[in-house]
């Protein structure tokens, strides 16, 4: 399966778009992630101490599943016709989370075309979580480190990308609109510092360690894959970029691995097929690395590596 191309994919699946998903499946997916944020936030209102907690966890974990549908539209994979696709996926997926969509598309793209090399635009999984460094990283998770980094990062890269022209107006002019109405939302209803407690927070914290952990599972190399005796091209001299398919359970699908996420290595191998789709192409492979570990296994194993 490897070898086809998506033209010859296509053919395999004869009156089925792959680049198009089944709209009322998608419908009920962004109403899935919006239920369990506004189940989350009804949670911390409620109740405190540990039922709290497991509320912010589900807020930024519903954030996290917005970056997922948002990552679906940067590959106009939400409708063929791409003003409705952008509009959606800019205006109710990356900008609640305070993501540009323009420059996300253009980054993420870049992940794609140099995954695993110098000149990958996604570093969190570069992050080093053997023995004691996966508690450092959860801490650097939970008081902004991480993203204070990313923003740092693309702030340096596009600096040193002269070739850069866009200046991403409509990005920040999305981000200003959709926050105000958010924080409106917030103020009327609860008060307007819940808006920081609630929506900013988890989304700083909770969301961006949930979407470094699961980087990390899904493409820093096992010991056993790093090549210590030559000088490679791709991150610690793997022999080919490390991109791996996952087998979530229960409780990783509903806080990691929305919208069949998981499915990594044939969404890389075919970022033109729909997420509904990728566990298709993934039973019709004829190369698989045998049985997948979930997110925890997979974690684990390079905590001990």
């Amino acid at each position: 399966m490897n070898d086809l191309k998506f033209s010859e994919l296509k053919n395999l699946f004869p009156g089925l778009n792959l680049s198009q998903p089944n709209f009322i499946l998608l419908v009920i997916d962004v109403l899935l992630i919006y239920t369990q944020i506004f189940f989350g936030i009804y949670l911390c209102f409620k109740f405190s101490g540990f039922i709290l907690l497991i509320g912010v966890l589900l807020i930024g974990s519903g954030q996290h599943g917005l970056a997922l549908l948002a990552h679906e539209g940067v590959h106009s994979l939400l409708s063929v016709n791409r003003r409705i696709n952008d509009f959606f996926a800019r205006w109710f997926f990356a900008s609640p989370i305070l993501l540009p969509y323009d420059l996300y598309r253009s980054r993420h793209f870049q992940h794609h075309r140099f995954v695993s090399t110098d000149l990958d635009t996604k570093e969190l999984y570069r992050e080093n979580i053997e023995g004691k460094e996966v508690f450092y990283s959860i801490i650097r998770s939970l008081f902004f480190c991480d993203y204070i980094k990313q923003v740092l990062t693309v702030i340096n890269r596009n600096a040193l990308a002269k070739t850069q022209k866009s200046s991403y107006f409509y990005d920040y002019f999305s981000i200003f609109i959709v926050q105000v109405l958010i924080a409106s939302i917030f103020s009327l209803l609860f008060g307007f510092q819940y808006y920081f407690l609630f929506w900013v927070m988890p989304l700083l914290t909770v969301c961006f360690m949930i979407g470094k952990f699961r980087s990390i599972a899904e493409h820093r190399p096992f010991n056993s894959e790093i090549n210590y005796s030559s000088d490679g091209k791709y991150y610690m001299n793997t022999k080919s970029p490390i991109i791996r398919s996952i087998k979530p359970n229960f409780f990783e699908k509903l806080l990691v691995s929305k919208i069949n996420f998981c499915y990594h290595k044939e969404h890389h191998l075919y970022p033109n097929v729909s997420y509904q789709y990728l566990p298709h192409i993934y039973n019709i492979s004829i190369n698989k690395a045998g049985e997948l570990e979930t997110y925890f296994s997979t974690l684990k194993k390079l905590w001990r590596n």
